[in-house]
């Protein structure tokens, strides 16, 4: 009997520490990438910042230069990201656009799973044209792209909950002036 208990109390807190983080990858030169349609090849964007283990906190994302005389509305985007999904439930990579101090999901075009207690390589890709329409957009000054993982995929922009064991990846896209 007291195996069991001793297994339980083992079991629970080894669960409750668990932690999922999504990353950039490549770790040290993130791979970003942008089309303008299906019908085009993916081209790879110039990206920059202090992004080590800061790509985890909002002051020191991951930037993406982007060009001023593209029309962002039309682009896709493609990030590559490294997932370690800590939990026991599958998860998927998921996106929001960070507004103030709230994180807004939206639909992404293309994502996958990542297995219980897992970690994979994952692509993302998505437009910014439906969320920035609905929430607006300043790519002068830059928008903060929020990548997480969820047990569930979203398909409408709402606010996010965000747990405490779950460590997501900034991504500011702006203009390069």
């Amino acid at each position: 009997m007291k195996s069991i208990i001793l297994m339980l109390v083992f079991l629970i807190s080894a669960t409750s520490w668990a932690k999922s983080v999504v990353m950039p990858n490549p770790f040290l030169e993130p791979l970003v990438e942008a089309r303008l349609d299906s019908q085009n090849d993916w081209v790879s964007l110039p990206v920059s910042g202090e992004h080590f283990y800061g790509a985890r906190r909002a002051d020191k994302p991951v930037i993406v230069e982007l060009s001023p005389l593209t029309t962002i509305e039309n682009v896709e985007f493609k990030l590559s990201t490294g997932v370690i999904n800590g939990g026991p439930y599958v998860s998927i990579l998921n996106a929001a656009l960070v507004v103030g101090d709230k994180k807004y999901s939206f639909p992404v075009t293309a994502s996958d799973f990542v297995s219980s207690y897992g970690k994979n390589n994952i692509d993302i890709q998505f437009l910014l044209k439906d969320v920035c329409l609905e929430l607006g957009c300043d790519f002068d000054k830059g928008e903060l792209v929020y990548l997480y993982i969820d047990y569930k995929g979203f398909r409408e922009i709402k606010p996010i909950y965000e747990w405490d064991h779950m460590f997501g990846a900034y991504y500011l896209f702006r203009y390069q002036r």
